[in-house]
């Protein structure tokens, strides 16, 4: 994953744990930013796209954090997992493992069938 891509699913991660910490849920979190709960999910697996400043701008504003923070605190991060790349494995936090069983479980739901004629 390019360095990139990597802080911005970072920067996801660090808004997930703040809402958490606040107990706010992702998808309240998505639907204030503009986007839906999956895409947040997309970011924060570092999967589809990368967030857009908008989005990023409009989630913090909810969640009431300052963005320079967020940036600081995922870029910091970011710059370990550079040093020491042996041991970024081990810098996986409580968010992203919530992040991805919530992806998880939202890809596991039986989705209703529709017959087209």
């Amino acid at each position: 994953m390019d360095k990139g891509r990597r802080l911005s699913q970072l920067v996801t991660l660090e808004l997930i744990a703040e809402a958490k910490k606040q107990g706010i849920k992702q998808k309240d979190v998505a639907k204030a930013a503009g986007i839906s709960a999956p895409q947040l999910s997309y970011y924060a697996a570092g999967v589809r796209g990368l967030m857009t400043l908008g989005t990023f701008s409009n989630a913090c504003t909810f969640l009431g954090v300052d963005p320079r923070h967020v940036v600081g605190r995922a870029q910091d991060k970011l710059l370990s997992e550079i040093a020491h790349p042996s041991t970024s494995a081990i810098a996986i936090t409580d968010a992203d493992l919530d992040a991805a069983e919530e992806a998880a479980r939202r890809s596991a739901r039986p989705r209703a069938r529709v017959d087209r004629e």
